[in-house]
């Protein structure tokens, strides 16, 4: 089998380390300097035209969130019939949406979302090393075999991943929590200015790890993960305004018995 990832960024080498025993692994990165040919030679995968990659029997999209329309129409007259076409974006609607609108109808194609990261899943280049164990990935079916998935599914459950299997929206509902905000809310105690203190409780210690989580990320991946899920600046709003209501009670109301409505 040959499997053919588009992106040899910081996921996309990831994703080369972890699959290259289930087949040859060919990757095309828009620019093949000196640090993405050595990371190439550390994993052992070969880097290659975007034809070739997208010829594979699984073509995997690994690229920004903001640029993946534009590869997604760029393989559509490349990739193969039956061929499984996924991508791995931190959001689902629109991804999906391109995936359906730009490729052939004898291909397969499926969104995806692994609910981790290199810092996560302790990816260690140089030891080619990783930690997958009971970690999460998602499958939006859109149009593909049941002998596909169920192919898909075999490995992801060898790499002993938690398969959850669900629709695009329902995905991007979720994450706009799950991650738009968290992501968000690691951001702004970064701009703050919070950092580490001599005195400190453990519940401000678990407050810290979040932006230390968080902040590692590009701010083109925090862009990206809010202004393409359709569903990620109603929670943000949300979220702020509830901030502005408490503190307004925290600074104008001093009759103390309303306090207890806060908690409800």
């Amino acid at each position: 089998m040959t499997i053919g990832i588009i992106g040899c960024g910081d996921f996309g080498s990831l994703l080369a380390s972890i699959l290259k025993k289930y087949g040859k692994i060919y990757v095309f990165h828009y620019r093949n300097d000196e640090q993405i040919i050595k990371k190439a030679r550390i994993i052992g995968v070969e880097l290659s035209s975007l034809e070739n990659v997208a010829s594979c029997d699984i073509v995997i999209i690994s690229t920004p969130i903001s640029k993946t329309e534009t590869i997604i129409k760029s393989i559509s007259k490349l990739v193969m019939p039956n061929a499984i076409i996924m991508d791995v974006s931190s959001v689902k609607v629109y991804p999906c949406r391109w995936l359906k609108k730009y490729l052939p109808k004898n291909v397969n194609i499926i969104g995806t979302h692994p609910m981790f990261g290199p810092v996560s899943a302790n990816f260690n280049l140089k030891k080619q090393t990783w930690k997958l164990k009971n970690h999460q990935i998602v499958l939006c079916p859109i149009r593909i075999s049941k002998n596909k998935l169920s192919k898909l599914k075999e490995i992801f459950k060898d790499l002993e991943l938690k398969i959850i299997e669900t629709t695009e929206h329902e995905h991007d509902k979720q994450n706009a929590v799950t991650l738009g905000l968290v992501h968000f809310l690691g951001r702004s105690l970064w701009q703050t200015g919070i950092r580490e203190q001599e005195m400190h409780t453990p519940s401000f210690t678990e407050l810290l790890k979040i932006y230390n989580h968080t902040t590692k990320d590009s701010w083109r991946l925090f862009y990206d993960m809010n202004n393409y899920n359709p569903y990620a600046k109603k929670i943000r709003q949300k979220f702020i305004s509830s901030c502005l209501e408490i503190d307004n009670l925290i600074s104008k109301n001093d009759n103390i018995t309303n306090i207890d409505s806060l908690r409800k």
